[in-house]
């Protein structure tokens, strides 16, 4: 039932839409709760970030987009991530205390941030993700612009995970690293047990491949029971970072290019390893809904928080005095309406008692209230005396359904009729038959009488004995 309930409130399509500072890329999903299917795709560069709306917009406007959902999401270097160690008993209460437990680790004025956290974990640190109003207000600006309101706000890292969750990577008892290349950016993510264990954003102002071992090792020193088996490389320059083998090498970390769309059904046709790159983390965020815990992320969570008492004051006078307003007209209208129905209630009432006595002048009296039954008593007792002309009529087709079948079946020695009832035009008849072929020549007679316009043979099978066939007509005899 539950399961039910989710799938008829869930969304039936979802955009994943990432505006980063070189490109615009978006995924479309459909069905993302049950079994979902990339419906189309699509990358716009960005030469200018001054032109990123404008290149939004004309994006959206060339392609079939009809999302009933969409999130976006923010990139990484401008959000601050950090593993926060709280206790907590109930994970629910965590919520409402996470964005204050972040203050001694936020890099601006907690006033100014808005925070939210990923699933959590008993004995294990909290991973808080945070982002200034200003960033989310111009990342809202700019979406708006460009024709989208998203209706949520996550990150690349966190769409990243969620992709890496929805198609089940990982040996399960071994952790996986994540490298998103992209330009001068990356992104490295280490997932230990379905667990998100590490998240650094990198400048590749040295040799990428140095800063994605150096990376690494201090991962291991810190986590030594967590050593990546693996590297999945993904994003814009992901195939040209371990072109030649060097990563592999340096890490000694077996190292593979990240296939998602291999992984998920979509008529996009084939695509390289870098289409698949750019497009990871707009297909991440729209699979994200569907993924637990992820999908709750939403860093516009606290974007319509309430504000003081004086804040409030204006708004909760003017929603008081509109309710008000309200429901004084609510009231007007339904004593108008009431008012209404009973001026025509008594007119039609009146209406009828004037007809009531002129068809039947003998009546001493109509009873106020009761015009209506009075008048159906009335009239069922002048039909009934004429009963004997309806009968009469209706006795007339049956006769000649009757001798209609007489004529046409004379022919059928070998038919055996179990049942005829005869209800208005419909006529049923059963019976038994030698074989199927009797039993499509008969219909073909009935058909050609001419007072059958339809005959349907609704039911003919062999009997247990396996000698004779019983059969079931329904005919439609003519009006």
């Amino acid at each position: 039932m539950f399961s039910f309930v989710r799938e008829l409130f869930s969304p039936g399509s979802a955009l994943g839409l990432h505006v980063g500072e070189r490109t615009i890329a978006a995924v479309q999903v459909s069905n993302p709760f049950g079994s979902p299917v990339v419906e189309r795709a699509a990358v716009q560069e960005v030469a200018d970030p001054d032109h990123t709306a404008t290149r939004l917009a004309g994006m959206i406007d060339e392609g079939d987009w009809d999302p009933e959902m969409v999130v976006t999401s923010i990139p990484a270097s401008r959000t601050a991530i950090r593993d926060i160690h709280i206790e907590f008993d109930n994970p629910k209460k965590l919520r409402p205390i996470i964005k204050y437990q972040m203050e001694p680790f936020s890099p601006h004025p907690i006033e100014e941030m808005l925070v939210d956290h990923l699933p959590v974990e008993r004995g294990r640190p909290v991973t808080a993700v945070g982002v200034r109003k200003q960033v989310l207000s111009e990342h809202l600006d700019v979406c708006r612009s460009g024709g989208v309101e998203p209706d949520r706000v996550s990150v690349d890292a966190v769409a990243l995970y969620a992709l890496y969750l929805h198609l089940g990577e990982g040996s399960g008892d071994r952790a996986t690293a994540v490298v998103h290349v992209d330009g001068p950016e990356g992104l490295i993510l280490v997932v230990d047990r379905n667990r998100l264990d590490l998240v650094r954003v990198l400048q590749w102002e040295e040799d990428p491949v140095e800063r994605i071992h150096e990376t690494l090792s201090l991962h291991r020193l810190k986590n030594p029971g967590a050593r990546p088996g693996e590297i999945l490389l993904t994003g814009r320059d992901g195939p040209a970072m371990d072109s030649a083998g060097r990563l592999a090498e340096r890490t000694g970390l077996e190292t593979r290019l990240w296939l998602p769309f291999d992984r998920v059904k979509h008529a996009l046709g084939a695509m390289d390893a870098r289409r698949q790159g750019e497009l990871a983390v707009p297909l991440g965020l729209a699979l994200g809904a569907s993924v637990a815990g992820v999908r709750g992320f939403d860093l516009r969570r606290e974007e319509f928080a309430l504000g003081t008492a004086a804040d409030l004051k204006r708004p909760l006078v003017y929603t008081a005095a509109s309710l008000a307003v309200l429901a004084a007209l609510l009231t007007f209208n339904t004593y108008h309406s009431l008012s209404t129905v009973k001026r025509n209630h008594e007119r039609l009432s009146s209406e009828i008692r004037q007809v009531f006595l002129g068809t039947f002048p003998e009546a001493q009296r109509v009873l106020k209230g009761r015009e209506m039954e009075q008048m159906e008593q009335k009239l069922a007792s002048e039909t009934r005396q004429y009963r004997w002309l309806e009968e009469a009529r209706e006795r007339g087709p049956i006769l000649e359904v009757l001798l209609i079948l007489t004529r046409n079946l004379a022919g059928f020695r070998e038919v055996e009729l179990d049942n005829l009832a005869i209800e208005g035009r419909r006529v049923d008849l059963d019976g038994r038959a030698p074989s199927f072929q009797t039993v499509d020549n008969l219909k073909g007679v009935l058909e050609r009488t001419g007072f059958f316009p339809q005959v349907r043979l609704v039911g003919a099978k062999m009997d247990s004995a396996g000698r004779s066939v019983r059969f079931n007509f329904v005919l439609e005899r003519k009006g």
